[in-house]
């Protein structure tokens, strides 16, 4: 009895695939694709143009462009998966260019910035003075001080 079920089945499922297999081309072409808002293969420009009609029509908030166009290059670089690599805004490049001249010496660290602006440990340069002296265990901690003093 089982087993003339599972042919039962199995002809259904062969018949479904069947029909749909022939029916899938009349589908196609009875979808009117003219009258959905987009097209199928649409250049980045003319969706991120898509987007902003949509927001501008239908969304009741007021919006920051500056904020919705830093968030969408950071979403750009995000999307290439590493951790080196983001966008930084106008505001942060000049806060960090201004707090640094890309010259530390002495501390035998590696540092980057945070988007939020916090100067975070990436790894101790190995094998130096610096290293055996207790930098390890600090990998992916923020800095707010040095020589004792609290720089927050």
């Amino acid at each position: 009895m089982k087993r003339k079920d599972f042919w039962k089945g199995f002809g259904v499922a062969l018949a479904l695939v069947v029909v749909l297999n022939l029916a899938w081309k009349p589908i196609c072409r009875a979808i009117p694709w003219h009258l959905l808002p987009f097209e199928i293969s649409m250049s980045k420009d003319a969706k991120v143009d898509m987007i902003q009609s949509y927001l501008d029509k239908y969304y009741v908030e007021d919006i920051d462009q500056g904020k919705l166009e830093d968030t969408l290059f950071a979403g750009m670089l995000a999307g290439v998966g590493d951790k080196y690599t983001y966008y930084m805004p106008k505001e942060n490049l000049r806060q960090y260019l201004t707090n640094t001249n890309g010259n530390f010496d002495g501390v035998g660290i590696e540092i980057y910035t945070t988007q939020d602006g916090e100067v975070v440990i990436s790894r101790p340069a190995g094998g130096r003075r610096d290293y055996r002296r207790g930098w390890r265990g600090y990998e992916g901690k923020a800095a707010f001080g040095c020589c004792g003093k609290d720089s927050r």
